[in-house]
């Protein structure tokens, strides 16, 4: 088998409409970014604080508030700074005519990685150096701090949706658009596939936390798609009902075939096995009868799975849904939880051989199932497919894109 391609890596940093500011690629050091489904993805590294690419006076101003005069920003400030991110096959032939819209390198094209904003900087300096640590949050940070509104900005109201899924996600995300400001996010253009209704009421919450409360059900997934923009738009929302596909050829094996896989780790625990549970939905009223205090649930479900209380005793759980109050979802979500739960939960965390191992985001990205090998030498045989809910991307010291570890599960969230 050939050596898979190895991919360049460029960083550039742009202002918050993601117009370039300076090209960051050489000075920057220690990249690093955790992906992970349905969460805000971060990326983290380090500059030589005393850079002109860092330092620099740009033509943004703020006025400070003690002196009350006109400063100029940075070029690397918090807040409204964003970090682009591009890659490229370094095996490319040179000299082809680039067609990709990065602002810089034409040949072979850059495309766009992924894009972040600047949220926190941590300068610090010693007698010969200063460095400043870069952690930067995608625009489901924003999300995170924006209010959850209806179909009217109404702050301090209860907001209710009962709809489909995928249309409660789009409309919390389009109410903050038009009624707060951009949130770098546009709905124009995605996908929504997650039909399953629900009802849902949210006081006083925040609309970041609300999709990952949505994810939690299991009954959608989060997708933000970059978008090389200078217009402040910066990624694609998309809500699907299952997001992923199942990639055949994206095969991970540790002592066999490829040998993709430098070192696997598996994990099987107990902790989420649940063979007879109780959900609860609705409203609560406690009262009292006797001794016994009642929690006075207007819906629940129950499951339970015979074959495995026989093999691993009764094991139980009481989850609560509140914010379900539609009896036959609570029924749903009871369904799925008793299928996840029945049996030990397996994590398989892969360190991939980067010379071996398939493409990131070009053969296999989160969400996407893909084909894992073991033989019985790790106890138990691996023969199957999983699903990959995380993975750690960074850049090596050669300047090479590189996943340092893939996260993934047969029953994943």
């Amino acid at each position: 088998m050939a050596d898979s391609p190895r991919y360049d890596v460029r960083v550039v940093l742009c202002d918050l409409d993601g117009a370039p500011i300076s090209l960051l690629t050489n000075i920057s050091h220690l990249l690093s970014g955790p992906f992970r489904a349905n969460r805000p993805q971060s990326l983290t590294f380090q500059v030589p604080s005393d850079d002109p690419m860092v330092n620099l006076a740009h033509t943004d101003t703020y006025v400070d508030p003690a002196s009350g005069s006109v400063v100029q920003f940075p070029y690397l400030s918090e807040g409204n700074r964003t970090v682009k991110v591009y890659r490229r096959d370094a095996a490319a032939v040179a000299g082809t005519p680039g067609t990709g819209a990065s602002p810089y390198g034409s040949t072979p094209p850059w495309t766009i990685f992924y894009i972040w904003r600047v949220w926190q900087l941590d300068d610090e300096g010693d007698e010969d150096t200063a460095t400043t640590t870069v952690t930067c949050f995608d625009n489901w940070q924003v999300l995170n701090h924006r209010a959850c509104l209806g179909s009217v900005a109404s702050y301090g109201s209860t907001v209710y949706y009962i709809d489909r899924v995928d249309n409660v996600a789009k409309g919390l995300v389009d109410a903050s658009n038009a009624f707060v400001g951009p949130t770098g996010i546009t709905t124009s253009g995605g996908t929504f596939d997650a039909p399953t209704e629900v009802e849902v009421t949210y006081d006083e919450y925040f609309v970041g936390v609300a999709l990952a409360d949505l994810t939690n059900m299991g009954i959608c997934d989060v997708i933000l798609d970059p978008i090389d923009s200078i217009d402040g738009t910066h990624a694609r929302l998309s809500i699907r009902g299952t997001a992923g596909n199942y990639k055949p050829n994206a095969v991970f094996a540790w002592d066999l075939g490829n040998r993709s896989i430098q070192k696997i780790s598996r994990t099987t625990d107990m902790e989420t096995v649940a063979n007879l549970g109780h959900m609860f939905g609705g409203t609560s009223v406690p009262s009292v009868e006797a001794d016994v205090v009642t929690n006075g649930f207007t819906l629940v479900s129950t499951w339970a799975d015979t074959d495995s209380q026989a093999r691993y005793t009764v094991l139980e759980d009481q989850p609560v849904q509140n914010q379900i109050t539609n009896q036959a979802l609570l029924d749903t979500l009871a369904l799925e939880e008793a299928a996840l739960r029945a049996n030990p939960r397996e994590l398989l965390t892969i360190v991939p051989n980067p010379d071996k191992a398939p493409i990131v985001k070009t053969e296999y990205w989160i969400h996407d199932t893909v084909p894992v090998f073991a033989s019985r030498r790790l106890r138990k045989p691996i023969i199957g497919v999983s699903r990959v809910y995380g993975l750690d991307w960074g850049r090596d010291d050669d300047g090479f894109e590189l996943v340092s570890q893939i996260i993934t599960s047969e029953d994943a969230e």
